[in-house]
């Protein structure tokens, strides 16, 4: 199955968000499990280059994923922002 078929209608959220922000995580948005984020990343990060024309790369915060715009952070930063997010949703 294709990646872009498999996120459905929630990908349009997803590139709204990233596109917003620069920044997305793992658990942000259904679809974003780790098992997703573990299998997907790099078409992932390809796809949502394609759709937003930004430069995506994505980091791995223990134990979570995230993906960011390294035109907007580096990576050092993003890894901050994502330990931030997870912090805030009692994940670490």
């Amino acid at each position: 199955m294709e990646l872009r078929a498999i996120l459905g209608k929630e990908f349009e959220g997803i590139v709204i968000e990233f596109q917003n922000r620069g920044i997305i995580f793992e658990g942000q948005f259904k679809i974003m499990t780790s098992m997703f984020c573990k299998k997907y990343s790099t078409e992932f990060c390809k796809l949502l280059e394609k759709e937003t024309g930004l430069n995506v790369w994505y980091g791995y915060q223990v134990p979570y994923f995230f993906y960011y715009d390294s035109e907007r952070y580096d990576k050092k930063t993003a890894s901050l922002v994502a330990e931030e997010y997870q912090i805030k949703k009692g994940n670490l």
